[in-house]
């Protein structure tokens, strides 16, 4: 006895009818029946296709050693019209070594085959052997179940000598009579461990990254060693095991301990050491003396970070009151003049002021050329005697403000570091003389008036204002070299050069290796994070220096 029968047809066109006959009592052997029922033909549903087992066709599955699971049922009311497989799999369709032939053309299959009409008889046979339906399995048919694990096992055969995961995909596209087309892909996976893992996690301000390991657990002696891509000379990482079993490496940067001539203690970074901005790395792991693995990477976000007007060669102006009434305007070191500029616009300033426009106080800092310079422009710095007072050619990250007849420069610009830097380097070039003004007793008042240049990475609440002018306040004054921080907060580290002799001709670089007060592994946040300051005469506080003393500047950038 049997509870239903159901009779199902369809037209070439795509049209479908079915009908069930449902039975409550038996049926006699060898007794004819005659059932009558009328069915109407209608547009069929479109195609389903059917991984069995695999109801997440997103995630591949991972192939087996033997025994693949590729079970496949096609559902398709209106009649398949043509079934198509389209292969995408490294191993199957390069070629074999030695051979011009990849794999699935020496076993007679192709990346793309329509299944409904192969291209030869080979083909053919070659696919009814590993268990494709043949085109008469196929053609107006409604349903099909057929199982190709045979080809996914020896795809997994050839996979057992990968040494990178590897992923390989077989999309089928049925058709039915009405044109209608469904689509399914089994993703298949090999996975390979491999033995060290870069894990993309490098801090280019702290200079670590780290490796995962997956190594034998009886292997006696592990390293990891790296060095920057064209270097000779290896480092070694630090290792230590995780509780799943594996162990991670981590390369850090070598730090060393020092005191500079205040008697502070400073600390250097060895930038062959660690990772550092724009540059790329090559990595070893060995195990028992033997290499069992290299690579290389390239930090994410690896550029390092930019100097707004590094290269002096957009300027403005800047409106500055005269000694009586009135005002002037005065050269401006950014591309927005200052009554409009705000946040980069607003990087650069210097003590060009219109007190005495007849002393040359105006053009302390102008745009100028210079022979070796990058670009079209550099910055002159040159010194003035005010006929009241010495003023120092200056150019300095921050803001300066007049109050009658006393400046104040105000040093310190908010600056975003994705990259700690190993030292800060220019182009200049210098004309230097002996002191020959003095004035508010300074430290020194004879010899060469040297010109300064020095950075500062702070992490300071507000700007640090010096008052200069016909007037001056030594308390204000400040030298990274001698404090490591002031009342608007640390000083994380800093880069000095003086300038002790003429350059002139054509400029040169100048690299000023960055010591740091203390090894934050965090880049500073604060409201105020970056200080580059150069001046004619390194007494200029004190309104103290050589009065022809020039200095040309141009090009500033990080060193990592």
């Amino acid at each position: 006895s049997y509870g239903y029968l159901t009779f199902s047809a369809c037209t070439d066109k795509g049209n479908a009818a079915s009908f069930t006959i449902t039975r409550t009592t038996p049926v006699v052997a060898n007794w004819v029946y005659t059932v009558e029922r009328t069915a109407s033909f209608t547009k069929a549903a479109a195609p389903t296709v059917k991984w069995i087992g695999h109801e997440d066709l997103t995630t591949p599955t991972e192939l087996l050693e033997s025994g693949n699971s590729a079970n496949i049922r096609v559902s398709a009311p209106g009649g398949i019209k043509s079934m198509q497989v389209d292969i995408t799999s490294s191993v199957l369709t390069t070629p074999m070594e030695g051979s011009e032939q990849n794999l699935l053309e020496a076993v007679k299959l192709a990346p793309s085959m329509e299944l409904t009409n192969p291209a030869n008889n080979d083909m053919a046979a070659a696919l009814a052997g590993f268990g494709f339906p043949t085109p008469a399995q196929l053609l107006n048919q409604q349903h099909v179940y057929f199982q190709i694990g045979g080809l996914i096992d020896m795809l997994a055969m050839v996979c057992a000598e990968v040494t990178e995961t590897t992923n390989s995909d077989f999309k089928f596209t049925v058709t039915d009579n009405a044109g209608q087309k469904t689509v399914i892909t089994l993703k298949y996976v090999k996975t390979v461990v491999s033995p060290i893992t870069y894990n993309n996690d490098a801090d280019l301000w702290a200079n670590t990254a780290s490796f995962t390991l997956n190594i034998p657990a009886d292997a006696t002696s592990v390293s990891v060693q790296y060095r920057i891509k064209g270097q000779t000379t290896w480092n070694d990482a630090d290792i230590t095991a995780n509780a799943d079993g594996s162990r991670t490496a981590k390369i850090s940067p070598t730090w060393t301990e020092g005191t500079n001539d205040a008697g502070l203690t400073i600390y250097t970074v060895d930038p062959k050491t660690g990772i550092f901005a724009r540059k790329s790395y090559e990595y070893q792991l060995l195990a028992d003396g033997a290499t069992v693995a290299s690579g290389e990477f390239t930090p994410k976000n690896n550029n390092g970070d930019v100097i707004p007007n590094a290269g002096m060669e957009s300027w403005s102006t800047k409106s500055m009151k005269k000694m009586f009434s009135g005002s002037a305007n005065v050269p401006y070191p950014n591309a927005v003049k200052y009554e409009d500029a705000t946040g980069t616009d607003k990087f650069w300033d210097s003590g060009n002021n219109a007190y005495l426009t007849s002393s040359g106080t105006d053009k302390l800092c102008t745009q100028a050329t210079y022979p070796g310079m990058v670009g079209d422009y550099c910055a002159q710095l040159a010194a003035k005697y005010a006929g009241i007072a010495f003023a120092a050619g200056n150019l300095y990250t921050g803001d300066f403000v007049m109050d009658g007849t006393v400046g104040y420069a105000q040093f310190g610009q908010p600056y975003t570091y994705s990259a700690r830097p190993a030292a800060l380097k220019l182009k200049y070039a210098a004309e230097i003389g002996e002191i020959n003004r003095v004035k508010n007793d300074p430290p020194v008042s004879t010899g060469i008036d040297k010109g300064r240049i020095f950075v500062c990475i702070v992490e300071w609440s507000d700007r640090h204002a010096v008052k200069s002018g016909t007037k001056v306040d030594k308390t204000t004054f400040w030298d990274p070299e001698t404090v490591s921080s002031l009342n608007e907060g640390k000083i994380i580290g800093y880069g000095s050069a003086y300038i002790t002799e003429s350059h002139t001709g054509s400029m040169k670089d100048r690299a000023l290796p960055i010591v740091y007060y203390e090894k934050t592994d965090k880049a500073p946040t604060s409201k105020y994070t970056l200080v580059i300051s150069t001046a004619t005469s390194y007494l200029g506080d004190y309104l103290t220096g050589c009065d022809t003393n020039k200095l040309w500047v141009d090009d500033f950038k990080w060193v990592y």
